[in-house]
């Protein structure tokens, strides 16, 4: 038991250090998706919030982010359609909707940019809860819920989906006797999957990051999931659908190389 928990603790350090490590990227892609930063490229964000508001300001969003993925430790199994699956798809459903009030508030937190006083909108946690719960109501909390359960349970079947197809194509290669060759071909596999799973469901995650950002600022602009898609598509773009992309594939990598494991 005691070592059970031991590599639980383990797993959860690690864990909140690649999240910590990846923080600054999310951050950026965030003020990108959100349409904050509309006029700069990857590395020029990154830049401009050391620049503005200081280098630890990288982090800001982080905290709630690493809560939520704490509480939040369950995956889509892959199939869906037998009934463990379906037990495991319950799970990963109420999971999400008693700990999308934590990604949300991060989101809001992550786009807080600051002011010319230089105090800043949210405070903390706490006080973002209230100022959101105060403005909106407690459905501000969940704004952009279901294009975000969209994008993660999608993103997470494809990929799934990809890798297990990978499991029973790539042992039947002719020639293929080192182990090695067998390892490398099916972390290349995996990594495939979560790119392909990244493009096609990436457009649901900057609809769900401009609905959030946009419900206290531009309330109505971006009131369900396929307005936003209109908006985006006719200000920016299809182009626009994947800003801050280069931003979330580090988080992607991680994760294909997570399953790989």
């Amino acid at each position: 038991m005691v070592d059970s928990f031991l590599e639980d603790l383990q797993g959860m350090a690690a864990m909140g250090i690649c999240y910590s490590l990846n923080a600054p990227l999310r951050r950026a892609q965030i003020l990108m998706q959100s349409g904050m930063q509309p006029q700069l490229r990857s590395i020029a964000t990154l830049k401009s919030i050391v620049a503005g508001q200081g280098f630890l300001s990288l982090w800001r969003g982080n905290t709630p982010y690493l809560l939520r993925n704490v509480l939040w430790d369950t995956d889509v199994e892959y199939p869906v359609y037998d009934k463990a699956g379906l037990w495991r798809f319950g799970g990963f459903v109420l999971t999400f909707l008693c700990t999308y009030p934590l990604e949300s508030i991060s989101v809001r937190m992550a786009a807080d940019l600051a002011q010319p006083s230089g105090s800043r909108r949210f405070k903390g946690i706490w006080d973002c809860y209230q100022q959101v719960e105060k403005a909106i109501g407690l459905r501000g909390v969940y704004t952009g819920f279901f294009p975000r359960l969209q994008f993660y349970m999608t993103s997470q079947i494809i990929h799934k989906a990809l890798y297990e197809e990978a499991r029973g194509y790539v042992p039947r290669i002719q020639g293929l006797d080192s182990p090695l060759s067998y390892g490398i071909l099916m972390f290349l596999g995996s990594q495939f999957g979560a790119l392909v799973s990244c493009l096609c469901t990436y457009p649901l995650y900057t609809i769900s990051t401009r609905m959030i950002t946009s419900s206290m600022s531009s309330p109505g602009e971006y009131q369900n999931s396929f307005e936003s898609y209109r908006t985006i598509l006719n200000r920016d773009g299809l182009r626009g659908l994947y800003r801050g992309l280069p931003m979330f594939l580090p988080a992607s990598i991680i994760y294909g190389t997570l399953l790989f494991c």
